[in-house]
């Protein structure tokens, strides 16, 4: 039986730029999963195992936004993990790098963080109690945590809006708040989220749309699409299987199982 269980930051200043932590942990075997498009990075930490994305294995990761699907193999070991979902423009507050370095990619921690992600990984594998290893982590991040510039905050909280809400209500507000061009405001949206403003926007829009398919079961996939800001059936259709593997119809029959995101 594998044991779920997702706690929220601690720290405030961390709260903005870390949506959840999820550990994983029980004495069956990791199923393999597709994991899905999300509006933000991943970190994971993994204990007793190690996983494959169909060309690397790693123990330890971090997966930069993603605008397609992949595949997550464990390997050797039972479960023992720790995830750390980051928020849209998470990433960008403990690295310089710009973070479209990441998009579609799963790199080692030491690449961005160097050598002491090592004394991290083994502080984090000596402790089994959740609630002490987000303490650790914690204090890791918030040494290398990286203020946020006051030009960037309105790209920060333009990601956060598209999150939930349509881009016709979003863009209005964003051209009476910034004095930043269009062609500026895309150049650093890229540089702090990982992609551009439209397949961002493309993927905020599946993640609504999946989140409605799981809370409500029973509603009709028309209904799904309006309520998500799709265009009409066919484009509903089409952009969801481009980043789930999957019509909306076949999501809704089999469940979510064995898909992450």
């Amino acid at each position: 039986m594998l044991n779920y269980h997702r706690y929220k930051p601690v720290h405030p200043l961390l709260a903005p730029f870390i949506e959840e932590y999820y550990q994983v942990s029980g004495d069956s075997s990791m199923p393999v999963k597709q994991i899905l498009p999300r509006a933000g990075a991943n970190m994971v930490f993994h204990f007793n195992n190690t996983v494959s994305d169909g060309s690397t294995c790693f123990r330890t990761a971090v997966s930069g936004i993603q605008d397609q699907p992949y595949i997550s193999r464990p390997h050797q070991g039972g479960p023992d993990s720790l995830l750390i979902r980051l928020s849209p423009a998470g990433l960008s507050r403990f690295t310089a790098v710009p973070v479209y370095a990441f998009t579609n990619q799963r790199v080692t921690p030491e690449l961005i963080w160097g050598a002491g992600t090592t004394a991290l990984y083994e502080q984090l594998h000596e402790q089994t109690d959740a609630n002490q290893r987000i303490t650790i982590l914690e204090q890791f991040l918030l040494q290398r945590f990286r203020q946020v510039l006051p030009a960037d905050e309105l790209v920060i909280h333009l990601a956060s809006w598209l999150k939930i809400e349509n881009e016709s209500i979003v863009f209005p507000r964003l051209k009476q708040l910034s004095n930043l061009s269009w062609r500026q405001t895309e150049r650093r949206f890229k540089q702090l989220i990982g992609l551009d403003m439209q397949t961002y926007i493309r993927i905020c829009r599946f993640q609504r749309a999946k989140s409605l398919m799981v809370d409500h079961p029973k509603w009709r996939l028309t209904d799904v699409g309006y309520t998500a800001n799709y265009y009409d059936q066919a484009h509903f259709s089409r952009e969801f299987k481009q980043f789930s593997g999957v019509r909306p119809g076949k999501f809704v029959a089999c469940g979510p199982a064995g898909l992450a995101g």
